[in-house]
């Protein structure tokens, strides 16, 4: 009887460890990831953004050992995308392609969400700088030319971009207001390529492009640079004069792009999916396409990302409430 006790007691102790075990087991979370990964891009596909994150992309899935899905949700000045991240799920599976359109837009237009505080980046991909583009016969040749023929000729010169409010409109906002000068703002909404189209057509004298994209255009001898809008000289633009070297550095707005996951995102995961970032974005082969694109991997940390964001945010503000920018 005492035996039969004492086994009965050993089988109850037994039942409870296991019972135990299984609750320590479930309460464990999964190892993250455990399935496809999502990368929003708030552009349209074909875009520069749309074809470097896609070649991210391809890295991003082999460091992480899951699918990598590239979702285009272009809209709202890439608000809509970047909304829809924000008050996605915190888990990691949803990230945003970002770019300084989280800087401007929401000055612009109201927002259901603070990407400084519903935000938080994952890395730095890449960016691209802004170049002012003349035709070859067009009389100044740089920034500090253009500043003085401007001086000339007030309210007599025309400049195109791909939009009110966007980060060409804005620089050469931040360019006239440093260099006290006036031209006239020509917005299209094809991008950089139709803006400069439009300067080729005769339409306008100057217009923007990222050099991403103008690059050809300049190569092939169609159109020159007149300046970019960068703290330094970029690969491909070698003989085109800075907005620093000009004198107007507060003119500079770099074409930035980087990962975000939505706020509350659990800090394991975030160091995941920073480390297989850095993994994806360091890959020389990577980088070495980029510099064949005129752009170049964004080397900040994520809280540079976020400091960066936060300086630059305050000066757009201070700009668009100085003109008076609105969205049409």
């Amino acid at each position: 009887m005492k035996f039969s006790v004492d086994h009965s007691r050993r089988r109850a102790l037994f039942a409870a460890g296991l019972a135990l075990a299984g609750a320590g087991v479930r309460a464990q979370a999964p190892a993250f990831p455990q399935r496809a990964v999502k990368l929003v891009v708030p552009y349209g596909a074909g875009s520069s953004v749309d074809i470097v994150t896609r070649l991210y992309a391809q890295r991003f899935s082999t460091a992480l050992g899951q699918p990598v899905i590239v979702e285009n949700k272009p809209g709202g000045g890439t608000m809509i995308g970047s909304g829809a991240v924000a008050h996605a799920p915190a888990d990691g599976y949803t990230l945003l392609v970002g770019s300084n359109s989280l800087s401007i837009m929401p000055h612009l237009l109201k927002q259901d969400f603070d990407p400084l505080k519903d935000l938080v980046p994952v890395g730095p991909l890449f960016n691209t700088s802004i170049v002012l583009l003349a035709k070859p016969s067009f009389p100044a040749n740089n920034l500090t030319e253009l500043a003085a023929l401007a001086k000339k000729q007030p309210g007599k010169l025309s400049y195109a971009t791909w939009g009110v409010g966007t980060s060409a409109h804005l620089v050469m906002e931040l360019f006239r207001d440093q260099a006290d000068i006036d031209i006239l703002h020509v917005p299209y909404k094809g991008g950089g390529a139709e803006s400069a189209g439009a300067v080729i057509a005769g339409n306008v004298d100057m217009g923007f492009d990222t050099t991403f994209t103008a690059l050809p255009r300049v190569r092939s001898g169609q159109l020159k640079a007149l300046g970019v809008f960068s703290p330094e000289r970029v690969e491909g633009f070698d003989n085109v004069q800075t907005a620093v070297e000009a004198g107007y550095p507060e003119s500079v707005l770099l074409g930035w792009v980087g990962v975000f996951a939505p706020k509350g995102t659990p800090a394991a995961v975030m160091q995941k999916l920073a480390a297989a970032g850095r993994d994806a974005a360091g890959d020389p082969a990577f980088g070495a396409r980029l510099r064949e694109m005129g752009s170049k991997p964004f080397a900040v940390t994520p809280e540079g990302m976020t400091d960066n964001l936060r300086s630059e945010s305050e000066r757009v503000q201070r700009i668009v409430a100085k003109r008076k920018i609105k969205m049409e």
